[in-house]
């Protein structure tokens, strides 16, 4: 059994449903990986070309694949507060007050340990209010989510302390603590708004593109 807050699974889960492919056959395509332990929850969701790691406190212990969606259906209902999570018979319930919702256990063949295990490197400390300034002062440029020129379907961050954006239209640029040389995607920007707001967070840079946000 295990104790999560239920606003930071709604948080982690808008994180990981941006990258999870919905209708995917694949199973690990369209699944969150949650494991619970040693007073964290790590959410993790991957689609092979960006991969995220989200990690909030939570008490207990549990490992289980679930549907991201059908998961983040279910959160859609949680009120603020304590959320308490119970696994048995391939089955993780979740509890709040008199309500009670089970999401059943995805079967994965092959879970992409090492796209994770790749998302490691320098950790830069922002608030949550000041990335979102950053952010929207810079993204307003940037080519929108659903277009085929993805070199410039996000938001970059160079390794000299610059968030840039442009669509070859406009063109954006705002300095920022945050360094490294990796491409925010467009689909992940709106998610990180959500992530980030009235929080701090940790943003790791790492070779291959992708981030982690971490809840604090």
């Amino acid at each position: 059994m295990s104790t999560i807050q239920a606003q930071d699974l709604k948080s982690a889960l808008a994180a990981c449903s941006h990258v999870a492919i919905r209708h995917s056959g694949v199973p690990e395509l369209k699944s969150v990986r949650l494991m619970i332990g040693n007073g964290l929850a790590r959410f993790e969701a991957t689609n092979n070309d960006q991969s995220v790691a989200v990690e909030v406190a939570a008490d207990g212990e549990i490992e289980a694949y679930l549907d991201t969606q059908m998961l983040a259906d279910r959160a859609q209902v949680l009120d603020r507060g304590d959320l308490i999570l119970s696994q048995a018979q391939g089955m993780v319930t979740l509890a709040q007050g008199k309500a009670k919702w089970r999401v059943p256990s995805v079967t994965v063949n092959s879970w992409p340990a090492a796209l994770f295990e790749k998302l490691a490197g320098d950790e830069t400390m922002l608030s949550g209010g000041e990335f979102m300034r950053q952010l929207d002062a810079v993204s307003y440029a940037m080519e929108p989510e659903g277009s085929d020129r993805h070199v410039i379907a996000g938001v970059y961050v160079d390794d000299e302390g610059w968030l840039v954006a442009t669509d070859e239209k406009r063109f954006s640029i705002v300095p920022t603590t945050l360094g490294g040389d990796f491409t925010l995607p467009a689909n992940s920007v709106g998610a990180l708004r959500k992530l980030f707001k009235q929080r701090r967070a940790v943003v790791q840079d790492q070779a291959d593109g992708a981030e982690i946000p971490q809840l604090a």
